[in-house]
């Protein structure tokens, strides 16, 4: 002891106590973590409470004896621990009638999302026969066009033919000529 100067030793003391600390807030940060990680564990849904009632209540407590313990220890070693709620033991006729409104919640959620696809598939089919009618109708008016240029052109062929093919009628006039004026 005499070969280390006292600032050496007061030195290597307070790392000692810091190490402690730090230790004991790490372990207690630890504890803390699986503390709240078993108490998420052993909130029951309300099937668990029904199917099991005294499985479930056996959870329940080794949860809350174990989040005593883990309290107690943090309070020990003097570290500030928030006291969560314990957790409640639930009676069977409670967990039957929440689970019974588990049940019709989830089934108002499935009808609800099964109107929403329904009302998405008739509007999907909707519009594609929409889109349908709308190409029958473009097809249609295209050939009609088609057939109307064709007769066009039909009829300025046949008005160049009669004109090539008629006899020049000089001076000569016929009856359907006479109709014509």
């Amino acid at each position: 002891m005499n070969e280390f100067e006292p600032a050496q030793l007061d030195s290597h003391r307070e790392g000692i106590v810091e190490a402690r600390k730090a230790r004991l807030e790490s372990t207690t940060r630890r504890l803390l973590a699986m503390d709240s990680a078993i108490r998420d564990a052993a909130k029951l849904s309300n099937q668990v409470w029904v199917t099991s009632p005294i499985r479930a209540r056996h959870i329940t407590a080794h949860a809350n004896s174990i989040h005593d313990i883990i309290s107690a220890f943090a309070q020990h070693v003097r570290m500030s621990v928030e006291d969560a709620e314990r957790l409640q033991v639930q009676g069977w006729r409670q967990s039957v009638m929440s689970l019974a409104e588990d049940t019709v919640n989830a089934a108002n959620r499935a009808r609800q999302s099964a109107v929403d696809q329904a009302q998405k598939a008739t509007e999907k089919i909707r519009d594609m026969n929409d889109d349908r009618l709308l190409a029958k109708a473009a097809e249609i008016e295209a050939r009609r066009e088609k057939e109307e240029q064709k007769a066009l052109d039909a009829t300025g062929d046949e008005d160049n033919t009669e004109a090539e093919s008629r006899p020049s009628r000089r001076g000569l006039r016929f009856r359907r000529d006479e109709k014509g004026l």
